[in-house]
């Protein structure tokens, strides 16, 4: 008895890590994944080419296999448990990370990159318009980085000779960051000729 239990308790545990792994080959995102969250505990792999044609969210982790793509004009946003896992091609719009990117190969935005979590780039990133390094943030791996704005939140460890810029750099020191009456707007950092408008 104590055996068909077991037996039953296992293949409740495998149900449930099959049930929460999904596969994309190819096609739009709103048309082969249901949801624009990648929620806790799911694990989404892309396999063939996806269309981005939505905003998303990763709580949980998206992985994009070797020879891959996920290509669109939308946002990608990841969330403090969220990871990100390219092995293949990433073209988006922009990437607001507060969890975890793992790329071995190129990844490029055509606007901005946020990030106040844990970027580990193995290849080349770009960012059109914009990288924005939070305080918090922890940059590693031998790949390197290419933008126009560099942006750093009280983090001078971010800037290593791996990150090329063309236009600016803005350093957001903490105690501006701290007083509202020096901002233009209750969700951008102070602006100034030094100081451009933060995403």
């Amino acid at each position: 008895m104590e055996k068909v239990y077991l037996i039953v308790i296992l293949c409740m545990l495998y149900s449930n890590t099959e049930a929460n792994t999904y596969t994309l080959t190819s096609g739009k995102w709103s048309e082969i994944y249901d949801d624009s969250c990648v929620d806790e505990g799911v694990e989404v792999r892309i396999t063939g080419t996806v269309i981005l044609d939505r905003p998303i969210m990763i709580e949980g982790t998206l992985t994009i296999e070797d020879k891959a793509m996920l290509i669109g004009l939308e946002r990608i946003t990841i969330t403090e448990n969220g990871r990100l896992c390219n092995e293949g091609v990433i073209m988006a719009e922009r990437l607001s990370n507060k969890g975890t990117v793992q790329s071995k190969h190129a990844i490029s935005f055509i606007d901005d990159v946020s990030n106040s979590g844990t970027i580990d780039n193995g290849d080349l990133m770009i960012a059109g318009k914009s990288i924005d390094i939070g305080k918090q943030s922890n940059i590693t791996g031998p790949g390197s980085y290419i933008t126009n704005d560099l942006k750093v939140e009280e983090n001078d460890e971010a800037i290593k000779p791996n990150i090329r810029y063309a236009g600016r750099l803005t350093k957001t020191e903490d105690s501006d960051i701290a007083d509202p009456s020096k901002w233009e707007d209750g969700d951008k950092a102070p602006t100034g000729s030094q100081t451009p408008p933060k995403l």
